[in-house]
């Protein structure tokens, strides 16, 4: 994650995202644009999860904008579609 994405989320928060989730899938991965300091991928994964006891399964769709920092690319932006 970027240092501004870091700095939105405590680390409990991320924790919490995955702390019900059984299994992830990756359906397929697309580039939508790239530039010398911005890129954005869509992802679209197949989610298993256990909410209230049961296993609930779906595909998720998701844009991620990434950005260089420190020499590589990190998860600026995360929006679900």
């Amino acid at each position: 994650m970027s240092s501004h994405l870091r700095g939105a989320n405590s680390l409990d928060a991320y924790r919490g995202w995955f702390a019900n989730k059984v299994s992830l899938k990756v359906l397929s991965v697309r580039t939508i644009s790239t530039s010398t300091d911005r890129a954005t991928i869509e992802a679209v994964v197949f989610s298993t999860d256990r909410v209230n006891g049961q296993t609930l399964e779906s595909t998720v769709t998701e844009q991620f904008v990434l950005v260089p920092e420190a020499g590589s690319w990190h998860i600026d932006q995360v929006t679900r579609k």
